[in-house]
């Protein structure tokens, strides 16, 4: 029987003529794409544009021997890392000579230049040390009684060996809390009695009625009728199983169970190791219970007590406002300097911000 054509099959010739056009087809998408590709790219790379900034010029502080081994070369990665979340783009950060660093912020508001200015002289050195109390650190307070005669502004108590074995450290007022009588309490509850005129460095030792409920209300107060504006407390440097920043490896901004603002922080295994040695000392002997000090660049952030061992995680909590638990938690991710820049800027100058259209995306 003869074949008949439908009418829906293609004849040999044209399927093959079709096969052969289709890669071709494809060649030439593809190449289109990747030309398009490379010029996109390749004008982000040149494109240059510019936004009102603030170039600011810092020295490097020369406060001990650790910091004149720091180079303003070494400062110039740390500061962009402190800066690099708060500006997508126009951020410069240079070496201008050994001591002095070249920062150029792409801004001129004045809420976001604060914010720059208080990042770049945080120097994000965090501790975590024990308050010092008669049951558990007996021999540090005796130390300290015993030198109050001669005050010193040195932040670090030196045992007779010269080791480092505590460590002032300053309890800030809560400035958006003042009382009906114009007191201004402490950001932190006490029950400590040994503390230090942070302005002279002499030794106090305050009456035992101000600890307790409303400590912060009630120490501030006796500061007030001492006419002392500011105290340092006592913390205890154990350097066998001392904590701090590097030993962090996650912080987050969160919220406390009263739903508060608060900072979640976990710890490296190296880290919850040292942490649970260190609590696990200092943990509650019958009613004494020690304090556990959260200090940034000697402020004390928060003291919980120390009710159980601590191990992979905690929370520092406190008064804070979400604004100040963003700017611990980009403190903490960024890590601290090599060296503390001096509080205030040799010069600011309002500049141009130049950058390129790949800044906008970079990590």
């Amino acid at each position: 029987m003869p074949h008949s054509d439908n009418g829906f099959s293609d004849p040999p010739d044209r399927i093959e003529t079709n096969t052969k056009k289709f890669p071709a087809v494809l060649i030439a998408v593809g190449v289109v794409l990747l030309l398009a590709l490379a010029t996109g790219v390749a004008f982000a790379w040149l494109y240059q544009g510019s936004v009102p900034g603030t170039r600011l010029v810092y020295s490097v502080q020369r406060s001990d021997i650790h910091s004149d081994a720091v180079t303003s070369d070494e400062m110039v990665e740390p500061l962009r890392q402190r800066l690099r979340h708060l500006f997508a783009a126009g951020l410069a950060v240079h070496a201008l000579d050994e001591n002095q660093v070249e920062i150029i912020v792409p801004t001129r508001d004045p809420v976001e230049l604060a914010l720059a200015k208080r990042l770049l002289r945080t120097a994000g050195v965090l501790r975590f040390l024990p308050i010092a109390n008669q049951t558990h650190h007996a021999n540090l307070l005796n130390l300290v009684k015993a030198s109050s005669q001669t005050p010193t502004a040195s932040r670090d108590v030196l045992d007779e060996n010269g080791s480092v074995v505590g460590r002032w450290v300053t309890v800030g007022r809560d400035a958006a809390a003042t009382t009906v009588d114009d007191v201004t309490p402490l950001t932190v509850q006490l029950n400590s009695l040994t503390v230090r005129d942070a302005q002279t460095g002499e030794v106090l030792q305050m009456p035992s009625s101000v600890l307790g409920n409303d400590s912060e209300v009630k120490i501030a107060r006796w500061m007030n009728s001492q006419n002392i504006p500011s105290i340092d407390v006592l913390a205890v440097v154990e350097s066998e199983h001392a904590v701090g920043g590097e030993d962090l490896a996650f912080a987050a901004a969160t919220f406390d169970r009263n739903g508060n603002p608060a900072v979640a922080i976990n710890f490296t295994d190296a880290g919850a190791a040292k942490m649970l040695a260190l609590t696990t000392a200092n943990a509650h002997v019958g009613t004494t219970q020690t304090q556990l000090g959260i200090v940034l660049d000697d402020q004390l952030l928060t003291a919980p007590k120390i009710l159980q061992p601590i191990r992979s995680e905690a929370r520092i909590t406190g008064d804070f406002t979400r604004a100040e638990t963003d700017f611990i938690v980009q403190i903490l991710k960024a890590g601290q300097l090599p060296a503390k820049l001096n509080p205030e800027p040799i010069s600011e100058t309002q500049v141009s911000a130049s950058y390129r259209l790949v800044d906008l995306i970079s990590p």
